[in-house]
């Protein structure tokens, strides 16, 4: 007797970030120089992109998914339709509550003690964990520079391809992300120190000084780097890959 096969349904959702699963990953030691303690992971069920944020505190998830929401789907002309959560209280109730009933978002918090409903956002928190892990132990940067490390790992990842599909941002947009800008986290750079933070008087100082390169600044041409005890962002950079 033949084997009739049924049918398969089309895939619930097809278009980017029309699903959305959220997690936290915290507190982390040591805090970073700005007091971030939380790690929270927006990951889109479609594509595979991953957007990360640090905080100083678990609540303000809430403030982050309000300004990823307004400046990345809404502001690539994609709907959210649905997000989906581990029940905790801060992705259930008070301000992101009331901001996804605002914008008709649909709510999927997963029941009491099943991590395993949430698996997209628990695997790419576990990704980014693993991929900043490797960064901070490849490049020697200070412990508490994690915040760096898992933006720029981030940001790698959403543009490199995979064996099974197109890089994320490739899925997003429709076009082949640039790539050849790409540096080793950590490297030695030296960044240029324009006229206006220079000594006139001083004619023979350097006009660059050492640093180290920390990610690249989203939005922007620039690049973050470590530079007299501080983080700075800065453009004219010259990187020295060559050397830790």
């Amino acid at each position: 007797r033949p084997m009739v096969l049924k049918p398969q349904a089309p895939p619930k959702f097809t278009k980017p970030f029309e699903h959305i699963s959220i997690d936290t990953a915290g507190p982390i030691i040591p805090a970073s120089p700005r007091m971030s303690r939380w790690m929270h992971i927006f990951a889109c069920t479609v594509t595979g992109y991953y957007y990360a944020c640090c905080t100083r505190s678990r609540s303000q998830i809430a403030e982050e998914f309000v300004i990823w929401h307004k400046q990345v789907p809404i502001n690539m002309g994609f709907v959210v339709k649905t997000v989906r959560n581990d029940n905790a209280p801060e992705l259930v109730s008070g301000e992101l509550k009331r901001y996804l009933e605002d914008c008709g978002i649909r709510t999927e918090p997963t029941p009491p003690y099943s991590s395993f409903a949430n698996g997209r956002a628990e695997r790419a928190i576990r990704t980014v964990t693993t991929g900043t892990r490797a960064l901070m132990a490849d490049s020697g940067v200070a412990a508490n520079l994690w915040p760096y490390a898992v933006m720029c790992f981030v940001f790698v990842r959403n543009r490199l391809p995979s064996m099974t599909r197109l890089s994320p941002m490739e899925l997003i947009t429709g076009r082949r992300p640039n790539i050849h800008y790409f540096r080793i986290f950590g490297c030695r750079t030296h960044v240029h120190i324009h006229e206006g933070e220079r000594s006139k008087s001083n004619r023979f100082k350097p006009i660059s000084a050492p640093a180290i390169f920390l990610g690249y600044v989203p939005g922007s041409k620039s690049f973050y780097v470590g530079m007299r005890g501080a983080v700075f962002s800065r453009r004219s950079v010259y990187f020295d890959e060559d050397v830790d």
